[in-house]
């Protein structure tokens, strides 16, 4: 199989496929694998990367490092120059000054314009450097996020506002099963509009349902920690109706 992404196949597979034929390469054979892949297949050095580093899913811990570090190096042959001399700045700019500026880079910009640019940051010294730092800005970031989602929730009809609140209360695969305390802790504590903070109550009590105990549970969990009013009379009376359809069913 050629060293090209088949239209038939799945591409984390083709990817994974491809890549990892050259796990025995020196460093600088592997970069100049990566860089005929890009030429032949005309896909563009972020695409490549997310494509090799991510959606291959590699196992092999030790050649995901050397994979990373070959596009650290090959980074500075596609780097464009607004990403080059934001770089260049950071260099000279002091770790409180670099961290507010990933702040603003994370809240402001979209995902793929901060992934193209985390993507294309060298040397290794700093790349090593900004990764320290962002750790340390992700509580901020989250907090803001979380505020500029809680100023959209204000005007979303109720209907998506039910879907908001439950893709954040039941979660999405990793966090699934964690994410109804993450609700509890950082979540509904920033609800600082009482007209909001009502609406999310109705929507808490509104998922409570025996009949589907994972979800129910997780929604009784919730209101039960925060305390909602009616939690205990709203379940009460949703077992009772259970009850009753299963009469009703005999």
């Amino acid at each position: 199989m050629s060293d090209q992404i088949c239209p038939k196949c799945n591409i984390a597979e083709c990817c994974n496929h491809i890549v990892m034929k050259w796990r025995n390469l020196r460093p600088n054979e592997l970069d100049k694998k990566i860089s005929e892949f890009m030429e032949s297949t005309k896909t563009d050095f972020a695409t490549t990367r997310s494509r090799f580093l991510h959606e291959s899913h590699i196992l092999d811990n030790d050649f995901s490092t050397r994979l990373a570090q070959a596009f650290t190096r090959l980074a500075p042959h596609y780097i464009d120059n607004i990403t080059e001399n934001l770089l260049r700045k950071w260099e000279e700019m002091s770790d409180e000054d670099v961290e507010l500026e990933l702040v603003n880079l994370q809240t402001e910009k979209s995902k793929e314009e901060f992934y193209h640019i985390w993507g294309l940051i060298y040397p290794e010294e700093l790349k090593a450097r900004l990764e320290n730092l962002l750790n340390n800005v992700i509580p901020t970031v989250r907090h803001i996020n979380r505020i500029k989602m809680l100023d959209i929730w204000e005007h979303l009809s109720d209907e998506e506002l039910t879907s908001k609140v439950k893709t954040e209360l039941f979660g999405t695969g990793w966090n699934s099963s964690t994410s109804h305390f993450t609700f509890v802790r950082d979540l509904y504590p920033k609800i600082v509009s009482e007209k909001l903070r009502k609406r999310v109550d109705c929507v808490l009590l509104s998922l409570m349902d025996p009949r589907k105990p994972i979800d129910s549970d997780m929604a009784l969990y919730v209101c039960s920690h925060l305390d909602i009013a009616g939690t205990v009379e709203a379940y009460q009376e949703l077992v009772r109706q259970m009850k009753q359809e299963s009469k009703n069913n005999q």
